[in-house]
Order: structure tokens, then sequence, then C-alpha cells
């Protein structure tokens, strides 16, 4: 989903129920990696990251690595 300028905040829902945790990787279109974070498993399936200020407005790739797949969004 869309981060908003303004609250620069990414919410990640999480169908999978047998997962560990969950490693984000946020990368930009040169292929550089801006953002990366491992997140233990919480009670839900979702999660919110909140980015700094700085980030600037452009188009990113979301990897998320759970235990048994990788998925990519645009």
């Amino acid at each position: 989903n869309p981060i908003s300028a303004k609250e620069k905040q990414l919410n990640i829902h999480i169908k999978e129920k047998l997962y560990t945790g969950l490693n984000v990787s946020i990368i930009d279109m040169n292929g550089k990696v801006v953002y990366e974070i491992f997140l233990a498993k919480e009670q839900g399936n979702v999660y919110r990251l909140t980015f700094s200020p700085e980030l600037p407005q452009g188009i990113y790739f979301v990897y998320l690595k759970t235990n048994n797949q990788l998925i990519t969004r645009k």
C-alpha cells in the first residue's frame, strides 16, 4: 500500500500463520537498500513501519521474507 507523504507509515498485513518472524527490506529504484528490519511475530498479522522524514518521495520495492516464502511488492 502507498505511504503517504505526511505519515510515512507502511502497514503490512500477513495472512501466513505459520511464520516465526518477518525480514523487511525497502529498496529504491537503483537497487539500494534504504531500510531493513527483522520483526518478531506479534499477536495479529499487521505490522506498522514508520519511516523518517528524510526518506525521499519515490517508488520503492518492499521485500518480505518469512521462514517459508519471499514476497515482493512495488
